[in-house]
């Protein structure tokens, strides 16, 4: 295990001097000041389009060190004879971080040595351990978006969650961060332990303005505090769950529609979209996912069927077609609700959206859908948007939709 992450953190290394050369290269050597919080946490990731590994991970770091990377500062974390980077990782919200995040490994669970260096002059910190009695922090759930005269959010926080605070955090995906890594994180707070909604200053860190229709990543964190304390320092923070939700500010119905977690398509394939929400009842439930020219909807293992589905009004013609796994079609009015045939669907497809209606796949909130299910239950299900085929993939599409109309009208008559 040492070998192998030693190995993948050369091409780091490489870049942190880099990083050093080219942005402090001017600065002159000066005296390094690192605030009391080196901390070490077990984090759960979701899923995102921030390019960040999700999964159980080990973050490590400092919170604040000054003079920062921008400044010529460089570090490193070392445990047991094994080094690695601790790259500097500031953003607009939080200017002066270095932090390194890697896979979860109890045999790495120990304390960590942390060494700066500025010039001659040196500084040092030691983070606290992990204990190997956590289990992973749970994520929020039934994240819901409303946008009426501002932009709210709410969740539900698992009733197994052991949680001290709720932190949110804000990422633009159209600025970059100050070290020049990923999306900017243009606001960060710290909120009370059974925080269950927030609302979006319209002023962000620095005074940056929030941007209606422009792509924005929230972070939904549940934190796990040794001591208890919601205010106490990064150091005593020793396990947390990271949820990513994106969204377009002023794109969102009055009304609130439950946002996905989105994971990218790998290969030229469009984002998947996964939803949780945790009781769908008897009630119409909203769903924000993106689009393009359709849609694939599946419900997770163990959900209920769908049991109506709801397409909005407005989005080129609004007329569509469902289809179903065994190949019936039908045609469905945007704004009225379509009931599947009794016990429901697992799964259906929408097709029929123009390419005029110039709808991008990878946008969450483009195509709010209404569903109600067949039973009260979870719903951990999927959507995934059709991308505009190239015009020989459309022939063949055309083709294949053509064969499978013709042979459910021959078994109708």
């Amino acid at each position: 295990m040492p070998q192998a992450i030693g190995r993948s953190w050369a091409s780091l290394a490489t870049a942190s001097a880099c990083l050093s050369l080219v942005c402090g290269g001017a600065a002159t050597a000066a005296p390094i000041t690192l605030s009391n919080d080196a901390y070490q946490w077990l984090e759960n990731r979701s899923t995102n389009t921030l390019g960040r590994i999700p999964g159980l991970r080990q973050l490590i770091g400092v919170t604040s060190v000054t003079p920062n990377g921008l400044d010529g500062t460089t570090a490193t974390a070392s445990q047991g004879g094994f080094v690695m980077p601790l790259p500097y990782s500031g953003t607009t919200a939080i200017p002066n971080e270095f932090s390194v995040s890697i896979p979860a490994d109890p045999a790495r669970y120990g304390s960590w040595q942390l060494d700066f260096s500025n010039g001659a002059n040196t500084a040092s910190a030691v983070t606290p351990a992990i204990s190997p009695a956590l289990a992973p922090m749970p994520f929020a759930t039934d994240v819901r978006l409303t946008n009426v005269t501002s932009t709210s959010f709410s969740w539900n926080i698992p009733t197994s969650a052991s949680v001290d605070a709720v932190r949110i955090n804000l990422f633009d995906h159209g600025r970059l961060n100050l070290a020049g890594t990923g999306a900017d994180i243009v606001y960060n707070a710290t909120f009370a332990p059974g925080t269950n909604s927030f609302t979006l200053p319209t002023s962000l860190a620095n005074g940056l303005p929030l941007i209606n229709g422009n792509l924005y990543t929230l972070e939904i964190n549940l934190l796990d505090f040794a001591s208890n304390n919601p205010n106490a320092s990064q150091s005593d923070l020793r396990n947390r769950s990271r949820l990513y939700v994106d969204f377009l500010p002023g794109t969102t119905p009055a009304a609130g529609a439950y946002i996905p977690i989105v994971e990218p398509g790998v290969g030229g394939a469009t984002p998947v979209f996964h939803f949780n929400v945790s009781s769908v009842g008897s009630n119409t439930i909203y769903i924000d996912p993106a689009t393009a020219v359709g849609y694939v909807y599946r419900i997770g293992a163990g959900d209920p069927n769908f049991k109506t589905v709801l397409l909005p009004a407005g989005v080129g013609d609004g007329h569509y077609t469902v289809m179903l796994s065994d190949g019936r079609s039908f045609a469905v009015e945007g704004g009225s609700a379509f009931s599947f045939p009794t016990g429901g669907v697992s799964t259906f497809t929408v097709l029929g959206i123009e390419e005029s209606a110039g709808l991008d796949a990878s946008d969450p909130t483009a195509f709010v859908t209404g569903l109600t299910f067949t039973q009260d239950g979870t719903f951990t299900g999927t959507m995934q948007a059709l991308a505009v085929p190239e015009l020989s993939t459309q022939a063949m599409l055309a083709a294949g939709l053509c064969a499978v109309m013709w042979t459910a009208r021959r078994r109708a008559a």
